[in-house]
């Protein structure tokens, strides 16, 4: 039976062979076989690092083959329309457009608003483009019916059920637009296609200039939960503090002196500024955004009956929106921002990592590898680990430079007195950091299976010395029995 054995990891050896099948005599099996995925999985994704073991020049060459080999991905069980919508070409392209599409509506945009002016000013309008739209209404209607016809009932029932539904409303949208000549009547409807855009940085993932596009995109969607509350939030604060200052206006309108015309002057800017619940909201909201200066709001405040208290009332609600409620708020969306990574990002995120590590590594190698042979000696190994540089960099990994005799021997795994690149970059990689909670897992793993191989051992071998014991005593009397039968007693006289 085949058992990985991943001990090797923590008695020096850093490549870890299968066990071979053995049947014991008698049909024993000494080994009773157990897998470990987890630990398995993370020590192959170091044993098979392809950063590691390739050149930049066979990374490229297999960049390549990966390329080609999406771009003619297919399968015979798949149909020929499946095949077209699953291309990368055909996504290229349904990307191109969306942008393209993208890019047409703000030129339309800025072309309509100056035809529209001419009439104003006199001049006659010219003629609008119909065309493009043409072309793209043609275009989003092909790509909507080949990802029907590839997808089948998965297109509306599926994981991107919902973008389909958009997509495909923006299509009819179009096809309206042109069939019943409405396009001035849903222009407006028109500024949703730029939201397809969000679909595009979503589905590029590879493309490294726009990953950090893609992350903010994100990290903006996964917060529009928390912006609703936070929404919910400053209208509360705002109402609750119109309310007051509405009561406070109020009774300064009961109160104040009708044949006096510079109070009546005064209560037409109060009136202006928190004469309704909603003036009240709006002016107290462009206090703290930055719509109007809030001092001017404070002055109109300080006229009231009781002004100074209400104008501190108005100083205190500053101060708790500027200083509080917009850095709580602030801080929440900074933390759902922080946990908006996608999965792929997290992936490609650690692959980034593990690439520059590997890397960095092979430089290590390179400089300390004097002589050009492609090995390290445990002279050259332990020369390269006293520089300065070196050192800075092995403790940065966790790895006490000082113990130089002992972290060569534990990366030369087949103890050859030479370690070559491979073993110096994947014995590296495994001494990186602490022991993880994985770690100890493992040890506590092969701690148990090397005792219940022990205890297969002991069975096994009180098995065969009670049968061996049991062929010897039987040997023993059979031999008793012949001495008895050649030696008689002597007769009594």
């Amino acid at each position: 039976m085949d058992v990985e054995d991943i001990s090797d990891h923590w008695g020096g050896a850093f490549d870890q062979e299968p066990v071979k099948p053995t049947l014991q005599s008698g049909g024993s099996k000494l080994v009773k076989g157990d897998d470990l995925d987890l630990a398995g999985s993370k020590f192959a994704l170091l044993k098979n690092n392809p950063f590691a073991s390739q050149s930049e020049d066979e990374q490229q060459l297999s960049s390549f083959a990966d390329t080609m080999k999406a771009l003619g991905n297919y399968n015979k069980n798949m149909s020929f329309i499946g095949w077209v919508a699953s291309s990368v070409l055909f996504k290229t392209f349904s990307m191109m457009a969306i942008a393209a599409n993208t890019v047409y509506l703000g030129t339309a945009a800025d072309f309509n608003v100056k035809n529209a002016y001419r009439r104003v000013s006199g001049m006659p309008k010219e003629q609008e483009l119909v065309a493009p739209d043409i072309v793209f209404a043609v275009w989003f209607t092909v790509e909507i019916l080949t990802r029907i016809g590839a997808e089948k009932k998965l297109f509306f029932v599926g994981e991107d059920k919902a973008w389909n539904l958009f997509d495909t409303l923006l299509v009819l949208e179009a096809l309206l637009g042109l069939v019943l000549d409405t396009g001035s009547k849903l222009s407006f409807l028109r500024i949703l296609r730029v939201f397809r855009l969000v679909r595009v940085v979503r589905v590029v993932r590879t493309i490294k200039p726009l990953r950090r596009l893609r992350t903010m995109i994100f990290a903006i969607l996964n917060s529009f939960v928390d912006l609703m509350w936070a929404f919910l939030v400053v209208g509360l604060i705002l109402f609750v503090f119109a309310i007051v200052f509405d009561n406070a206006v109020a009774t300064y309108f009961d109160e104040l002196d009708l044949n006096d015309s510079d109070k009546l002057q005064e209560a037409k800017e109060v009136h202006i500024l928190f004469g309704s619940l909603y003036e009240s909201m709006i002016s107290l909201w462009s206090a703290v955004s930055g719509g109007n200066d809030w001092m001017s709001y404070g002055e109109v405040l300080r006229k009231l009956g009781l002004g100074d208290f209400y104008f501190l009332v108005f100083n205190f609600y500053i101060a708790f929106c500027v200083v509080g409620l917009f850095n709580v708020v602030t801080g929440v969306f900074v933390d759902s921002a922080v946990c908006s990574r996608t999965q792929d990002e997290v992936v490609q995120g650690y692959l980034d990592d593990l690439k520059q590590t590997t890397t960095e590594i092979k430089s290590l190698f390179l400089e300390a590898d004097a002589d050009g042979s492609g090995t390290l000696s445990l002279e050259e190994f332990t020369l390269h680990l006293k520089t300065p540089t070196v050192k800075a960099y092995f403790s940065g990994l966790g790895i006490d430079p000082e113990e130089a005799s002992i972290v060569f021997t534990m990366l030369d795994s087949d103890r050859s007195g030479q370690v070559g690149i491979e073993e110096f970059v994947h014995g590296t990689m495994k001494l990186k950091g602490g022991a993880t909670k994985l770690d100890l897992m493992t040890m506590m793993y092969d701690s148990t299976r090397q005792s219940k191989k022990f205890d297969s051992l002991c069975l096994f071998l009180e098995t065969e010395m009670n049968h061996l014991r049991s062929s010897l005593g039987h040997t023993g009397m059979m031999g008793a029995r012949v001495a008895f039968t050649e030696y008689p007693k002597e007769p009594s006289i």
